[in-house]
């Protein structure tokens, strides 16, 4: 299947395939998109396959509009970042505690305080 490659991502099919040991040829790329959430529509709806961070494509697989087309993971060489004031309000705390909870997985922890 043609490759969808969503822009401004660090990692490429090549370093995936690599990392996962196996011995394929890249896909070629057919169709660039902007982001992760237009990538997985268009994958959802057979335009390609796409690489993907996995917390991005959780919804999408486990209602079962995306699929895993070929099981591996990697680590991500890029990350984002949210930084606040030392001293922050009741609804950063807030948002931060909500971010915290839903990527608990993720290590550092999201907001430090």
């Amino acid at each position: 299947m043609p490759a969808i490659q969503v822009k401004g991502y660090e990692e490429s099919w090549i370093q995936w395939l690599n990392h996962n040991q196996y011995v394929l040829h890249p896909p070629s790329v057919q169709l660039e998109i902007t982001n992760s959430l237009h990538g997985l529509q268009a994958a959802k709806y057979g335009l390609g396959i796409l690489l993907v961070r996995s917390f991005v494509a959780k919804e999408w697989l486990e209602s079962g509009d995306v699929v895993i087309a070929v099981e591996g993971a990697m680590p991500s060489e890029s990350a984002h970042y949210l930084i606040t004031n030392k001293q922050r309000t009741a609804k950063v705390n807030f948002f931060c505690d909500w971010l915290h909870q839903q990527y608990s997985e993720l290590t550092p922890p999201v907001c430090q305080r």
